[in-house]
């Protein structure tokens, strides 16, 4: 399973097929086009691939290891995480049960094999078109409840906010009609007072010691004669000091705005005057009062002195702050909340409206406020609002609608809540949310109308139904006037309407009807793939077209239909110009149907395709069963020859039985065979067979250059087959076959039948390969004959051959042994091991030294199997060049990159060394054609003797230049150097230079000289040298290697 993601700029494709290759081929293919892939290879690993990367589709087969492709659907559908994913079924199945059920689990297409890429490429950017267009409108839809949801819950706020400040109000009204009543009261108290005053000035003074508010009377100067408790408590002043003092000295304003002197003025004039004032109380408070003064005249009606009640009102005051405090609040609630408010009173006047509601309503404040509503807005009482909120008048019920203002033009929200006089409304713009909602309608229409067309497209195989079909439903989904499906037909140099829709069906039928190519810019535009776009074909000036122009509307879109890229004809929508002009999604959509459209058409052209092959393919079955029969005749026949010719070593046997077999076989007049001395250019007639005659030719001798065209096509391994004219049969066909193998011509066979009768390839390569078996079997013979020759030579060989094992004995027991002993050692180790634990110590110096022992002993387990791995392999590689077995294949090779990974593992060994190993490549290196194999061998083993050689902090070289025919390699290690008199044994079989092994890695001996068995089957040279502590090895190919063909 590959999760590893792509560029995914179209989007992540799933691809789920048990075959590798299918696999890797689609995965390519769907790369180039630019989308994200993963991999699956089964319905388990299919569902670990959607658990942590989600796809946009999935190309899934049917036929999988573990469970089938349709349950793996089914299991997708049936999972809330991927049940949207659109499914496209990949499989071989064609039977339409197959499909119905792929589409009934679930799938959303269903693609036959063997794949055509352009069909799946267009399938696919389909199906990620209409997901993509689902996910939106899923996306929108959430965002749209989401917006409703948080509109609820500011209603419920906003209802929850108003009834607690109606509450409030409520609770602030009761307090301050209470307190008017008690201030009615006071007032009508102090009227009495004043009368019982007048009547009485005991009655008076009784009444004001009892009297609730402060009572006080003046002289004409305004200082105190009496003042009641009330008064003094109000005051803050004893009643002793208040009668040496004014009362404007008792009561001393903290308001500047209020001139004192001025209303002192007018109480001394004789007027009657009342104000409210702040002062500080003798307590230091502040306190509100209210003074109310009038004169007291004599009978003589001059001013005596003044009367006066003074009021502690700083609680009505605290009130009257707190009812304004709290009304304006509400105005700023009201004034700041984002949806529009106004109430109306009983009358249907505009009491209150905040800014949002003459933002919505396009008026200022004072254009609305006090005014009529349904005066303002006249068109309003015939709309729902009029309705409604009557309605919620009338019944006390508040009332929720979403409706269209005729005067505005907007659509609004509003909830209207009736009051006890008259009627709060809040309402909002959802003129841009109606327009997104009518817009989904009309996409989701739209995609409905879509899949109608591509349903009608797949309904069938005829392509007439589907153009009449697909015209049809093109029509409704477009809803314009006609709909022409037209093919191209360049033989004949026309545009040809197979398929015409009409809105208005009493307009006549364009099928068939043919438009010129010739000079027709429309035409050419379509043949290059443009899609042409025409809003008005008034402008359209040239004659091909002009001609049309009476028979159809006025504004064309015209989609090309194309084959792989070839234009096959175009799809055309018309409609009246004064619709608005061709759409960019129009023009989309269009594309999308004449896709499905280009699909059809490859489809049924596939089907015709099939139909023609299925005739061609029964007759060639029933002339394949003819043959086959035939076959089955020959194959017995040569069955025959095969097993009597096999096990025979007699070659006068061999010869016999195949001529007399075939005779019979293949009801010939007479057959014959020859062997050839090609030293004397000779052809002996060794055997031969005639149904009906006696034998004639056995025994003779023929000269080959009595007959130089017959023996020269037959020497060159070709059958000769014609007619001849002999002395007793007549006329006759023959046939002359040569028998031979991969070493030479051994001889022939002729074969004679009647003239009517001609030899068919069947009966040649039977005799072909009769004369095949025969070369076989007589080489057999022949070389049987050689190996008794060759006893005296192979015991000889055999002698040769202990002396070599001998010395591979050696070394191949040498690295047993140690595994050997490295394995009884582990034993024992395990066994202290077991010991140690059986003991129960958790802490054990000896568990330890064991563990690391057992560790000692695996490494040479490991060092000495690889010893005896690089050994064999050796010793097979040496046997392979020796014996010329190896192998021959060649290539061309660019050097520089492929040293690069050759001398990685280099590098690492070297630094892990502390060595320098440096490589000197020269730029433009030509290719080499020769064994990449055998050169890597060659370089491999040069510097791994490099590296084991090399003292540490000393540094290796390569080196690689080329001239016109070779190319060189020059391997150098500085620290060490051979001895002068081990280099003429340095490449032999099993030598080793003893003491020059300073990493202790050991070795076979026969790397240098495998080495130079593969240098020598390259055709190059090696040679080495070694002086001043210093070792180079010098390789020289020729640029096309010798040992191998190019």
């Amino acid at each position: 399973m590959n999760e590893t993601l792509h560029s995914a700029a179209k989007g992540t494709i799933l691809i789920v097929d048990d075959t590798p290759e299918n696999l890797s081929l689609l995965s390519d293919a769907l790369l180039d086009q630019g989308y994200g892939v993963c991999e699956a290879t089964t319905g388990a690993m299919t569902f670990q691939v959607v658990q942590t990367t989600l796809p946009d589709l999935i190309l899934l087969d049917i036929k999988l290891p573990d469970i089938d492709g349709y349950e793996v659907c089914r299991r997708l559908k049936a999972s809330e995480r991927t049940q949207r994913i659109p499914v496209v079924f990949l499989s071989a199945l064609t039977e339409t049960l197959d499909k119905v059920q792929a589409f009934a689990v679930g799938g959303v297409d269903f693609i036959t094999k063997p794949l055509q890429l352009s069909e799946v490429f267009a399938r696919i950017e389909n199906q990620l078109a209409i997901y993509h267009l689902q996910q939106q409108l899923t996306q929108q839809n959430a965002q749209l409840q989401a917006e409703i949801l948080k509109r609820q819950q500011a209603e419920a706020e906003l209802h929850q906010l108003n009834t607690a400040l109606e509450q409030t109000v409520l609770d602030r009204t009761d307090q301050l009609a209470v307190a008017n009543r008690e201030l009615n009261y006071r007032v009508a108290e102090y009227k009495r007072m004043a009368v019982a005053l007048r009547e009485s000035e005991s009655r008076f003074r009784s009444l004001s010691e009892s009297s609730p508010i402060g009572i006080f009377t003046t002289d004409t100067n305004g200082r105190y004669t009496y003042i009641n408790p009330k008064g003094q408590e109000i005051c803050g002043w004893t009643a002793a000091k208040s009668l040496v003092e004014t009362w404007t000295q008792c009561l001393q304003t903290l308001d500047q705005t209020w001139e004192m002197e001025d209303w002192l003025m007018a109480i001394q004039s004789g007027q009657t005057c009342s104000q409210q004032f702040q002062f500080r109380h003798q307590d230091g408070g502040i306190r509100w009062v209210q003074i109310h003064v009038v004169p007291l005249r004599s009978e003589t009606g001059d001013i005596k002195g003044h009367i006066g009640t003074i009021e502690d009102i700083t609680d009505r005051k605290q009130v009257e702050d707190d009812l304004r405090a709290s009304h304006q609040k509400v105005t700023s609630i009201l004034e700041s909340i984002t949806e529009a408010f106004f109430t109306l009173d009983q009358d249907w006047r505009i009491t209150y409206l905040n800014p949002k509601a003459g933002q919505l309503l396009q008026c200022s404040h004072d254009e609305l406020w006090g005014k009529v509503f349904w005066d303002k807005f006249p068109k309003s009482p015939d709309s729902l609002f009029y309705q409604e909120f009557h309605r919620a008048v009338a019944t006390k019920v508040s009332i929720a609608l979403e409706e269209i203002c005729p005067t505005l033009g907007s659509w609004f929200e509003v909830h209207a809540y009736p009051m006890d006089d008259g009627l709060a409304v809040y309402f909002q713009d959802i003129t841009e949310r109606k327009r997104a909602e009518q817009q989904i309608q009309n996409q989701i229409q739209r995609e409905q109308a879509l899949n109608r067309v591509i349903q009608a497209v797949r309904q069938s195989l005829e392509l007439d139904h589907i153009f009449t079909a697909t015209a049809n439903e093109a029509g409704k989904l477009f809803q314009v006037e006609q709909v022409n499906i037209v093919q191209y037909l360049p033989e004949q140099q026309v545009w040809r309407v197979l398929a015409n829709y009409r809105q208005n069906e009493n307009d006549s039928s364009l099928v068939g009807f043919n438009i010129a190519d010739e000079a027709n810019p429309i035409a050419a535009q379509l043949k290059r793939l443009e899609i042409v776009r025409i809003n008005d074909t008034g402008l359209i000036d040239d004659e091909a077209n002009a001609a049309l122009l009476p028979l159809m509307p006025t504004a064309w879109l015209m989609v090309p239909l194309h084959m792989g890229g070839v234009p096959w004809g175009s799809l055309t929508l018309m409609r009246d110009k004064q619709f608005s002009p061709w759409q960019d999604a129009e023009v989309h959509l269009a594309c999308i149907v004449a896709d499905q459209l280009t699909i059809a058409i490859q489809q049924s052209e596939l089907y015709r395709q099939v139909q023609q092959l299925n005739a061609t393919l029964e007759y060639q079955v029933q002339e394949r069963t003819a043959q086959l029969q035939q076959a089955r005749k020959f194959d017995a026949l040569l069955n025959r020859i095969t097993d009597k010719v096999r096990d025979s070593l007699d070659e006068h046997q061999i010869l016999q039985t195949a001529v007399q077999e075939l005779a019979l076989g293949l009801n010939l007049i007479v057959c014959d065979t020859a062997v050839y001395d090609l030293a004397q250019r000779t052809s002996t007639v060794r055997y031969e067979y005639g149904a009906s005659t006696r034998p004639q030719m056995q025994g003779t001798v023929w000269n080959m250059a009595d007959f130089p065209t017959c023996y020269q096509q037959l020497l060159n391994h070709q059958w000769l087959h014609c007619c001849d004219c002999h002395t007793i049969q007549g006329w006759r066909a023959v046939l002359a076959c040569p028998i031979f193998d991969d070493q030479g011509i051994l001889g022939d066979l002729w074969l004679s039948k009647l003239k009517e009768e001609a030899f068919s390839e069947q009966e040649i390569q039977v005799v072909q390969q009769v004369a095949n078996h025969c070369a076989i079997a007589i080489r057999q013979a022949r070389l049987y004959a050689a190996a008794q020759a060759q006893v005296k030579e192979l015991a000889k060989l055999n002698q040769l051959k202990d002396d070599f094992l001998s010395t591979v004995s050696h070394e191949l027991r040498s690295p047993v042994t140690t595994m050997k002993m490295a394995i009884q050692m582990l034993s024992l180790a395990l066994n202290q091991s077991t010991a140690l634990y059986a003991s129960g110590a958790e802490t054990n110096p000896q568990k330890d030294e064991s563990a690391s022992r057992v560790g000692q002993y695996l490494s040479v387990l490991g060092r000495e199997c690889d010893r005896e791995i690089n050994l064999i392999n050796d010793l097979l590689d040496l046997q392979r060049l020796e014996a010329n077995e190896y192998s021959t294949e060649a290539e061309w090779i660019e050097l520089d990159q492929w040293l690069l990974p050759l001398t990685t593992l280099f590098h690492e060994r070297a630094q892990a060394r502390h060595q320098r190993l440096l490589i000197q490549i020269p730029d433009g290196l030509p290719l080499v054609w020769s064994n990449r194999e055998a050169l890597s061998r060659i370089l491999t083993e040069l510097l791994h003797n490099a590296c084991k050689y090399a003292p540490p902090q000393e540094q290796i070289v390569l080196q690689v230049w080329a001239d016109n025919l070779h190319i060189t390699f020059r391997v150098t290690n500085f620290g060490s150097e051979i001895p002068v008199n081990e280099l003429p044994n340095i490449f032999e079989k099993f030598y080793r230079v003893v003491g020059s092994d300073r990493w202790q890695q050991g070795g076979t001996g026969l790397g240098l000289a495998l080495v130079k068995k593969l240098v020598d089957h390259l055709g190059g040279t090696i040679t080495v040298n070694s002086a001043e502590l210093t070792t180079s090895f010098t390789v020289v190919i020729p640029q096309t290697a010798a040992a191998v063909d190019p």
